[in-house]
C-alpha cells in the first residue's frame, strides 16, 4: 500500500469566517448540537495510508494529528467541545493547550461526539486544541465547534440517580443498569468521568451506592442484571426532572457448594486493546457477580488486588494473576502465576515444551483457548479427526482443559461439543471450561463461566489452590446462562469414578436457571452418545430450578457421562447472547464398568479388546459388534492403524458395507493427512 506521511496539521481560523463555512456545511455536529463557534467545519483524514473509501474525504492523509488554534476567553465554567468522526479504532488522544483532556473514543461509525473542557482549561486569546490518533490509525475527524455551555447545558441533561437493591439482604449491590427506549435500543448516558463506575453506549456498572448520571429528558426502560444467578428487574420511567430510580434484585440460581469463575479476562490497561480499563474491570467484575476473577492478558501477569483495594471491591471477588499466552499454534491460559514473575516464551511453537514452560513458571492450570476461533482454528490446523480423537500432526494434549464455552467468540453451533466428546474417546485427560474472553465493558464478563465446587463462605477469601484442584480433578460445570450439577448413583460426583456392575445406572442431573433464561432440553451422554433426553418446561417470568432423574442401563465397559442442558438464547438488551443458545455441561463422570477401580477410556477399551481377540480382520471386526459406538470407532482406527495397504482397502470396503451409521462416519473422515498419520 501507497504511503503518504505528513509529520502536523495546524490550522488557524477566524470565528467568523467558519461561522459562514458551518452554514454550508450538509452534515455536521452542529446539526445534532446546534449553536456554538466553529472553529473548523472541514473532515480531514488522519493517518498514514491511502484510503479511497470515504466519498468527500482526501483518500491521501493530510496529517498524522490535527491541531486547530483559535481565540477564545478562560473559561471560569466547564466549555463542550462537539465534532464528528468515524473508523477510530483505538482512543484518541484529545489535548487542549497541552493538557489531556477526555479522549475520543473508539468508533467504526460516524459519530457526533462531545469533549468536555474543564473550567480553567482556555486562556484568553489564543488556544489550541490537539487530536491525536494512535499512528497508523486511518480515521477521519472535523466539525469542530467551541460551545460555552457546559455539556449539562448543551444537552438540556436531567439528573437521575440510580441503585440496585438486593431484595434478600436489603442492602445495595453491585450491577449493571442499561437503558433502551420502548423498543430495546440503548440509549446515550452521560456521566462525569469517575473511578467508580464503568460507561458505554447504553448501560452502566454502578457499585453498592446511589449514582447519579444525567439523561435527555424522555422515556426510558431501566433494565438491572447482576449476572445468571439473578433476576432482571425492568422498569419504564420518564425523566422531565431531577428522577430517582431504584431497582431491585433477588437471587434467583442458589449455586451453594460452588464459585463462578471466569477463567479468561482482559484490560486494555495490560493487553492493549478492548477498552476495558483495569479499573473498570474490577467494576464489571462486582456488577456481573463473578467470584473467582482469572486476570489473563495477554504476555502480562496482571494483578486485580491493588485495584480491588484501590476501589474497596475486596469482599466481592477473589482474583487470580494468570496470563493468556498467545502464540502461533494456539492461545494457551495459564494460572496462577506471580504478578512479578517472568512471563512464559510465547515464541514457542511446539505444544508440549509450550505448556512446559507454562508450568515452568507456575502455572498449575493450562487451558486452551477458542480452539475454534476463525482466526486460528488450532483443531483444523492440527488435522483434528472429529470422530476419532486422532491429530494429522501428531501433537500430543498435554493441556488440563479447554475451552467448551468462550461468550466473547461463541459459535453458531455446538461442534466444540463433539470435538470434546472426541478427546475424550481418545483417552486424553481433558476437562471442559466456560469463560467470557472479555476484553470490553461492554462485552460481558462472565457471562461464559464455571462453577468450581467449593468450600469457600465468601467470594472473598477463595482457596485458590483448593479451586485448581477442582478444575484440574474435574469437579466443575461449564454454564452459559444455566447451571448445571449431577449426582450418580446417590453419591458420585463430576471427576470420580463410579463403580457399576449390571443393571441400571441412577443419574440425578440438578439444573436451574434466572426468570429469563428458559432451559428446554436435558441429555445424558455416554461417551458422546446421547442414551437419554428429556423436554423441559420452564414457567414463564419464573426462575427454573428442577431435578431431572435418569435411569440408563450400565455399559458393558468403562464410559463417561456427561450431561448437557440448552435453551435459546438470550435477547435481552442487558444479556444478549452472541450465540443463539444458552447452556451448561457437567463434566465428566467416569463409569468403572469392570470394578477394578480405575477408568479405560474408549481408547484404552479398544487397545485391551484388541489384544484379547485372534490377529486376524474377521475376528478383530465381529469383536467391534460387540461394544458401543465410541469403543467400535477406536477398535476400528486402530486396526487401521496397524493394517497394510491392502488390509486398509478391505477394511473400508467393510465400512462402505456396514449398516452401522457410526462407521460411515468414521470413514467421512478419514482425510489423506489422516491416513499419513496412520501410516507412521
Amino acid at each position: 500500500m501507497n504511503c503518504v506521511k505528513q509529520p502536523l496539521l495546524r490550522l488557524a481560523h477566524s470565528f467568523l469566517l467558519c461561522v459562514t463555512v458551518l452554514i454550508l456545511q450538509s452534515t455536521s455536529s452542529a446539526q445534532t448540537f446546534p449553536g456554538g463557534k466553529v472553529l473548523d467545519s472541514k473532515l480531514y483524514h488522519l493517518g498514514d495510508d491511502v484510503v479511497d473509501l470515504w466519498p468527500g474525504i482526501s483518500p491521501e492523509p493530510e496529517g498524522e494529528r490535527l491541531d486547530i488554534e483559535f481565540k477564545s476567553r478562560k473559561n471560569e465554567k466547564n466549555f463542550t467541545l462537539t465534532l464528528t468522526y468515524w473508523d477510530l479504532n483505538y482512543p484518541a488522544i484529545v489535548k487542549i493547550n497541552g493538557n489531556e483532556v477526555q479522549p475520543l473514543d473508539p468508533s467504526q461509525k460516524k459519530k457526533d461526539a462531545t469533549v468536555i473542557i474543564p473550567a480553567g482549561t482556555l486562556v484568553n486569546g489564543e488556544n489550541t486544541v490537539s487530536f491525536i490518533p494512535k499512528l497508523q490509525d486511518d480515521c477521519v475527524i472535523g466539525n469542530v465547534v467551541l460551545h460555552e455551555k457546559s455539556f449539562k447545558e448543551l444537552m438540556k441533561l436531567q439528573t437521575v440517580t440510580l441503585s440496585v437493591l438486593d431484595q434478600g439482604s436489603k442492602q445495595l449491590i453491585p450491577a449493571k443498569v442499561t437503558i433502551t427506549d420502548s423498543k430495546g435500543a440503548l440509549k446515550q448516558i452521560f456521566l462525569a468521568p469517575n473511578n467508580r463506575t464503568a460507561m458505554r453506549h447504553g448501560l452502566i456498572y454502578i457499585p453498592a451506592a446511589e449514582t447519579k448520571i444525567d439523561l435527555v429528558e424522555g422515556d426510558y426502560v431501566f433494565h438491572a442484571t447482576r449476572g445468571m444467578e439473578w433476576s432482571l428487574d425492568k422498569q419504564m420511567i420518564r425523566v422531565s426532572s431531577t428522577t430517582n430510580v431504584n431497582l431491585k434484585l433477588r437471587r434467583e440460581v442458589d449455586t451453594k457448594g460452588f464459585i463462578a469463575s471466569d477463567t479468561h479476562i482482559h484490560t486494555l490497561t495490560f493487553s492493549g486493546h478492548g477498552d476495558s480499563t483495569a479499573e473498570e474491570r474490577i467494576i464489571t467484575l462486582a456488577g456481573e457477580g463473578v467470584e473467582l476473577a482469572i486476570a489473563t492478558d495477554h504476555h502480562h501477569h496482571t494483578d486485580f488486588k491493588p485495584f480491588q483495594e484501590k476501589l474497596g471491591m475486596n469482599q466481592y471477588f477473589t482474583s487470580v494473576t494468570g496470563n493468556e499466552v498467545s502464540t502461533k499454534v494456539g492461545h494457551f491460559n495459564t494460572f496462577p502465576m506471580e504478578p512479578n514473575g517472568p512471563v512464559p516464551n510465547k515464541h514457542e511453537t511446539n505444544w508440549v515444551k509450550l505448556v512446559e514452560d507454562m508450568r515452568g513458571h507456575g502455572g498449575r492450570v493450562v487451558i486452551l483457548n477458542h480452539p475454534r476461533w476463525p482466526r486460528q482454528d488450532v483443531f483444523a490446523i492440527n488435522g483434528f479427526n472429529t470422530l476419532t480423537g486422532e491429530r494429522a500432526s501428531g501433537v500430543p494434549i498435554t493441556f488440563d482443559a479447554m475451552e467448551l464455552v468462550n461468550s466473547g467468540a461463541s459459535q453458531a453451533n455446538m461442534q466444540l461439543l463433539e470435538d470434546w466428546f472426541a478427546l475424550l474417546n481418545h483417552g486424553e485427560k481433558v476437562s471442559a471450561v466456560g469463560a467470557s474472553d472479555s476484553h470490553t465493558v461492554s462485552g460481558i464478563v462472565g457471562q461464559g463461566r464455571t462453577y468450581i465446587r467449593s468450600a469457600a463462605k465468601e467470594p472473598g477469601r477463595i482457596d485458590v489452590d483448593a479451586a485448581c484442584d477442582a478444575i484440574l480433578s474435574g469437579d466443575t460445570s461449564v454454564s452459559y446462562g444455566i447451571f448445571a450439577d449431577v449426582v450418580v448413583n446417590k453419591r458420585f460426583k463430576m471427576g470420580q469414578i463410579v463403580p457399576v456392575k449390571g443393571g441400571n445406572v441412577t443419574v440425578r442431573l440438578r439444573m436451574a436457571s434466572p426468570s429469563w433464561v428458559r432451559p428446554e432440553r436435558a441429555v445424558v451422554y455416554l461417551n458422546g452418545v446421547a442414551v437419554a433426553e428429556r423436554e423441559l418446561t420452564p414457567k414463564a417470568g419464573q426462575p427454573f430450578n428442577e431435578y431431572a432423574t435418569f435411569s440408563i442401563p450400565a455399559p458393558r465397559h468403562d464410559a463417561y457421562l456427561v450431561c448437557v442442558v440448552s435453551g435459546p438464547g438470550v435477547s435481552e438488551p442487558s444479556w444478549k447472547t452472541k450465540a443463539p443458545y444458552t447452556f451448561a455441561a457437567t463434566n465428566p463422570v467416569f463409569l468403572d464398568a469392570d470394578r477394578d477401580g480405575q477408568y479405560r477410556s474408549p481408547r484404552d477399551t479398544a487397545k485391551f479388546l484388541l489384544t484379547q481377540t485372534v490377529n486376524n480382520m474377521d475376528a478383530q471386526w465381529d469383536a467391534t459388534s460387540k461394544v458401543d459406538d465410541a469403543v467400535a470407532v477406536q477398535m476400528v482406527d486402530l486396526m487401521h492403524i496397524a493394517a497394510n495397504a491392502q488390509e486398509r482397502d478391505a477394511l473400508k470396503n467393510r465400512l462402505k458395507e456396514s449398516d452401522r451409521k457410526v462407521f460411515g462416519e468414521l470413514l467421512a473422515t478419514w482425510s489423506p493427512e489422516v491416513k499419513s498419520l496412520s501410516a507412521k
